[in-house]
């Protein structure tokens, strides 16, 4: 049920998802309305982590405040600190101004770290010193500040198996780990597939574009090792491809 090639894509009544993987996740998210409690969000890349983070924010207690979101994949210690914390100018070669660090920009509001488990393990208590004290210190500045900010994180690391190597600190996972939620894999919601079609042609502003029967049975005899971003990547990609309101399945 729900994975049969549609006549239409317009299933406009189907506001909520149909899979019981997805079900349970919006269940547990219910539970966090108006909290403020630290969350770490698991998942396969390409699942919508930061999706799920902003609404977690918005269904929180700091709703109204600012959701700062910064990806920790790939920056440098140095980077990664001067985007946190912020610096003095002088701080280090190159501060030739004062910056305002992201623990700042997100006073009494959201901050979210996608991708935690690259952190450089000499920042690590740096931030579980700023999540337990609330307050931190810009590069270069002996002036504490103070942090009322509340905490999203995110990876697809195993964060367990990363504390046994020695690569993430425990005391930093318990820490962040207050209310832990998964977001599932494409291939655990396929019956979903319907529903999130849908909604990826609206934000493509192609509200009336059709698949054909070949193309839904390519759609759902795939496992999706990309889970929704490598939907969207496909289906944008049809769409540039297609010729008139269908798209085929050899697109």
């Amino acid at each position: 049920p729900g994975r049969g090639p549609p006549n239409s894509l317009h299933h406009t009544e189907m506001v909520e998802p149909v899979s019981a993987a997805m079900r349970k996740l919006e269940s547990e998210l219910d539970r966090l309305r108006d909290s403020e409690c630290t969350v770490l969000i698991l998942g396969e890349t390409g699942t919508g982590k930061s999706i799920l983070a902003r609404r977690i924010h918005e269904l929180g207690a700091r709703k109204h405040g600012p959701f700062i979101d910064v990806n920790c994949a790939g920056l440098s210690r140095e980077l990664f600190e001067s985007e946190l914390f912020g610096h003095e100018r002088g701080a280090f070669t190159g501060a030739h101004s004062t910056k305002q660090g992201l623990f700042d920009a997100a006073h009494e509001g959201t901050l979210f770290l996608d991708e935690i488990g690259d952190i450089d393990l000499q920042v690590q208590p740096k931030i579980l010193k700023v999540l337990e004290e609330k307050t931190f210190r810009r590069m270069g500045d002996v002036r504490q500040r103070n942090a009322d900010v509340r905490l999203i994180a995110a990876t697809h690391h195993d964060l367990l198996s990363a504390v046994d190597l020695r690569v993430f600190r425990a005391d930093l996972f318990y820490r962040i780990s207050t209310v832990t939620l998964r977001t599932p894999s494409l291939r655990e919601r396929m019956e979903d597939l319907p529903l999130l079609v849908d909604q990826i042609l609206r934000q493509e502003r192609a509200p009336d574009v059709t698949l054909s029967s070949g193309a839904w049975d390519k759609i759902n005899g795939y496992t999706w090792p990309g889970n929704i971003r490598e939907l969207k990547n496909v289906l944008h990609r049809a769409l540039i491809l297609r010729q008139g309101n269908v798209v085929a399945a050899d697109v």
